[in-house]
């Protein structure tokens, strides 16, 4: 897609960019924008089909299970989590996955929570290491993942628009350190593009080119406040610290949004990008101040397309090792060929050993040739 293209939307396609076509796909713009499908993935990819929900409640393509965070940190590895997030990404692309909403940063601050299993650990600084690793192997297979939930969101339990209170250095050194740490840290992936141009005779010209692209390009934000401030509508968070400090470019997208407290002029004020559900439809841009935070936020989301697998199925350059035949396939195959015989041969011994049981006893003695006992006896 050229920026000269994207330059040229009218508002009312720059505004659908920035709003879902349905629960798990961004919307698209024909011609220049495909849809992009996002799906959960701490512990594995939660690939649904056409009835696909936010709860989770119908069914999900079979996926594999992996460790979860909290395991993956006891294990100290770092290069089991690039490996392992590499791996997920893998799997995401031949369901056609564009994105992971993973990995989580938020810190275990109570055992009692419902999520602590997706959180690695307590301590912010081995969060924020194992996930670096992980949205690194993740984009070394051209994947974006969204770090979540930024921040504070560290209650399950009614942590819609709950408000969450602390100084500025407890939430700097513990609750924000891990985002920090995978924005910063992360570093680039080489990746190779075409750069477009036009030559004396007006003709089109592709030029193939390289640049180091920045891993961490996604951002989910979260439900609860920060003091009184809805965390994915406060400024400070979003581009003060986020974008302004740790020179973050890509987009940052809400949890679900359900509107109420979460407003969306406030979001994009704030330096959001993209609303995980199809709420914002309704968004009117009237005025000069909306197109520009509206023009703003579609830089961003196009930002992290196209430094991705979503703009053109797999990123050009990036080493992959392709969406090749899982072989233990063919032991589970032997096996329910197997079961399948033994349960049939069961079947029909079972059948005809009833038959055997239906059939008249004869009784002791009679005769076999048609004639009674009496004929016998005289003869």
């Amino acid at each position: 897609m050229k920026k000269q293209n994207a330059e040229k939307f009218d508002i009312n396609k720059k505004a659908s960019l920035l709003t879902g076509a349905s629960y798990w796909r961004s919307t698209s713009v024909e011609g220049e924008v495909r849809s992009v499908r996002f799906s959960d993935g701490p512990s594995g990819v939660r690939a649904q089909g056409k009835r696909g929900d936010y709860l989770g409640v119908n069914g999900s393509f079979p996926a594999t299970c992996y460790p979860s965070h909290s395991a993956l940190s006891c294990s100290w590895n770092e290069n089991l989590c690039e490996k392992i997030a590499g791996e997920m990404a893998e799997e995401a692309k031949f369901f056609g996955v564009d994105v992971l909403l993973a990995p989580d940063l938020n810190i275990k601050r109570n055992p009692l929570c419902g999520r602590n299993f997706e959180y690695f650990s307590e301590d912010s600084f081995i969060s924020g290491v194992l996930a670096t690793e992980a949205i690194k192997g993740a984009g070394s297979m051209g994947m974006y993942s969204f770090i979540k939930h930024f921040a504070l969101n560290d209650q399950e339990d009614h942590r819609n628009g709950m408000a969450t209170f602390a100084n500025e250095q407890t939430i700097r050194e513990i609750y924000l350190k891990p985002f920090q740490m995978a924005v910063e840290n992360s570093g680039t992936v080489k990746t190779k593009y075409y750069e477009h141009s036009v030559n004396d005779k007006g003709e089109d010209v592709y030029t193939l080119k390289t640049a180091q692209t920045p891993v961490a390009t996604a951002v989910m934000s979260s439900f609860n406040r920060i003091g009184a401030t809805w965390a994915g509508g406060d400024y400070r968070l979003l581009t003060e610290i986020l974008r302004n400090e740790w020179g973050f470019k890509g987009a940052v997208l809400t949890d679900y949004f359900n509107g109420g407290y979460m407003n969306v002029d406030q979001f994009l004020r704030a330096g959001g990008d993209l609303a995980l559900t199809q709420y914002m439809n309704s968004y009117s841009v009237n005025s000069q101040v909306k197109n520009y935070y509206t023009q703003q936020a579609m830089k961003h989301t196009l930002y992290m397309v196209a430094n991705s697998n979503a703009m053109n199925g797999y990123v050009h350059g990036i080493s992959t090792t392709g969406d090749t035949f899982a072989y233990y396939y063919l032991i589970l195959i032997a096996v329910g060929v197997i079961a399948a015989g033994l349960t049939a041969w069961g079947v029909t011994a079972i059948v005809l050993r009833w038959k055997k049981e239906k059939q008249p006893a004869t009784e002791s003695g009679n005769a076999t040739d048609g004639s009674s006992p009496d004929d016998k006896a005289g003869s």
